[in-house]
């Protein structure tokens, strides 16, 4: 068998990670790539106070209403935190946690060494922020997201490798967007919404046509240096890197549907090697594009 590259699955137990509680459930915790994932319908309950050595990333969607509390430089800090929120807890911080009402619910465990691989750095204090905050700078958190919540709503998941993955893609991502969202723009760094939708609209329409950034600067209406710095001020990315991420977000959603396999995906959005999207692909979803196939197409595609 081939060497693998990857770390080594951890040993440990997951289910220090969840409060008493929570150690007997209907959702088991599920591991990615140094993540481990937990997604539910969760019901009114308490979590009562532990702690762990991971970072710790929940997400509650429509009908959250629950109060966080932790401890924090020796005192008690409590938050209500409602839906479409993103609260943040570094590793090593005692929690407590009262649920009021039913809602979706995704929460990410995720080692400090993957959290640092990320984006360079790790969260010191916990955070409370509108998910918005988070899915302007990264748009495939709102996908991942709803992939989640579907696989929290269903009897059985599609599979553990499945939501495994999603885990891990959705916690780079978060993490990237945790770091980036409070930089400060400068006065004329930013774009129009007019000019961004625009751009965006061009990208939607030739997403299978090559790359061009005079095409792009053109829907803009600006000239190509100007425009390559303002819209990296807008968005965080190079031109280039939005575009082949703007595919890659719509190769995911073709993929999940089963209807092509992954040449006729690759060959519709404009790849046209298999090797070349699949090396771009991991690049932006920090997975494989097999992992966001249906089950029955990933065992068919095994089996070839």
């Amino acid at each position: 068998m081939a060497a693998n590259n990857r770390p080594p699955p951890s040993r440990r137990s997951p289910t220090h990670l969840l409060p008493p509680g929570l150690r007997v459930q209907r959702r088991p915790l599920v591991q990615g790539d140094r993540v481990w994932v937990y997604c539910d319908n969760q019901k009114p309950t308490l979590w009562p106070g532990h702690t762990h050595d991971l970072v710790q990333m929940t997400i509650a969607f429509d009908g959250a209403d629950y109060d966080a509390s932790w401890t924090a430089d020796g005192r008690r800090v409590t938050q209500h935190i409602t839906p479409d929120q993103v609260w943040i807890l570094p590793a090593g911080f005692e929690q407590e946690v009262h649920w009021r009402q039913t809602a979706d619910l995704i929460i990410l465990f995720v080692e400090n060494a993957a959290v640092q691989a990320f984006c360079g750095q790790v969260p010191v204090y916990p955070s409370v922020r509108p998910i918005r905050d988070y899915s302007d700078r990264e748009p495939a958190i709102g996908m991942l997201c709803d992939d989640l919540r579907r696989q929290a709503r269903q009897v059985e998941f599609d599979s553990d490798s499945h939501v495994g993955a999603v885990g891990a893609c959705l916690a780079s991502f978060v993490v990237r967007a945790h770091f980036s969202a409070g930089t400060p723009r400068g006065i004329h760094s930013g774009m129009r919404a007019v000019d961004r939708a625009r751009v965006e609209r061009y990208i939607q329409e030739h997403m299978a046509e090559p790359f061009s950034l005079d095409a792009l600067a053109q829907a803009a209406r600006m000239s190509r240096s100007h425009f390559c710095r303002r819209f990296k001020a807008e968005t965080g990315f190079r031109p280039r890197d939005y575009f082949n991420r703007f595919r890659i977000l719509r190769a995911k959603e073709m993929l999940a549907t089963g209807g092509m396999n992954l040449t006729e995906v690759a060959y519709k959005l404009g790849f046209s090697e298999l090797g070349h999207f699949t090396r771009v692909f991991r690049k932006v979803m920090h997975a494989p594009p097999r992992a966001f196939l249906p089950r029955k197409e990933k065992q068919s595609q095994t089996m070839e």
